[in-house]
């Protein structure tokens, strides 16, 4: 997901969105959040600050005795995570920030440490839907929000479930039926997780009901805002209307 606050930029084209939801007694509730900025960016921070800041940025984990074993282990990465952690709830208390949460572990290869990038919730942050850019010119836009998925709510979704609807809008539009109770309690499982973790790039993730989006647009991204406008608009496709031709049909045959 990019960082910047409202308005994704023009050379982001590229991208795509998800419109991730459920129906419930005649409604239909859209998964969205609020966009956060990186943490060394924000405004009025002072060198010692950000000192404090980038040297939580970076783990290194014991090496072997030999010290030719990869440091690239399942056992490393959580010991990353729980510095990370560690990390954000110091951050919060140094900078005096309600709520502050680290983006992914990565492993750098180069110098076998874990690094990653703290993010802050900002006070004129929009409102949004998961999206992201396209990370290389080989990854196709369906492979983007599949990631975008992954790293902003932290569940690994089969690719066949996302189904295009638009491309009219900045970024190419998804959905994701979450079908059944049991997914939706893994999504706000994971979201809550993730929360109490002090983990992942949206905050205030949650399930809201569409028109009560629809009387909040002005308060969203404009990508967001066009992609749940068009959702809206068209059903999330156009399987709704293709359906309605057939029984029309049927209709007339039985006349």
């Amino acid at each position: 997901m990019s960082h910047f606050l409202g308005d994704v930029p023009n050379e982001a084209k590229n991208g795509a969105s998800a419109v991730i939801y459920y129906n419930k007694d005649g409604k239909t509730y859209i998964l969205v959040g609020k966009e956060s900025n990186y943490l060394h960016e924000k405004v009025g921070l002072t060198p010692e600050q950000i000192s404090e800041i980038i040297k939580r940025q970076k783990f290194t984990p014991k090496h072997s005795p030999t010290g030719k074993t990869s440091l690239k282990t399942d056992e490393n990465l959580n010991s990353a995570k729980r510095f990370f952690q560690k990390g954000a709830e110091d951050l919060e208390r140094i900078l005096n920030i309600p709520e502050v949460r680290y983006d992914e572990a990565i492993y750098n290869n180069a110098d076998q440490t874990y690094e990653t990038i703290y993010r802050y919730l900002v006070e004129d942050s929009k409102w949004g839907i998961i999206k992201g850019k396209k990370k290389d010119q080989n990854e196709k836009s369906k492979d983007t929000i599949h990631r975008e998925i992954m790293e902003e709510v932290g569940l690994v979704m089969n690719k066949v479930s996302l189904i295009p609807y638009d491309n009219s809008c900045t970024y190419n539009c998804y959905k994701l039926l979450v079908s059944d109770s049991e997914k939706i309690k893994g999504f706000n499982g994971a979201i809550l997780g993730r929360k109490n973790r002090h983990k992942g790039e949206m905050f205030d993730l949650e399930f809201k009901e569409l028109s009560e989006i629809k009387d909040l647009l002005s308060s969203f991204n404009t990508t967001s805002a066009c992609a749940i406008k068009s959702f809206s608009l068209t059903k999330g496709g156009k399987t709704k209307g293709r359906t309605q031709k057939r029984g029309r049909r049927v209709s007339r045959r039985r006349k």
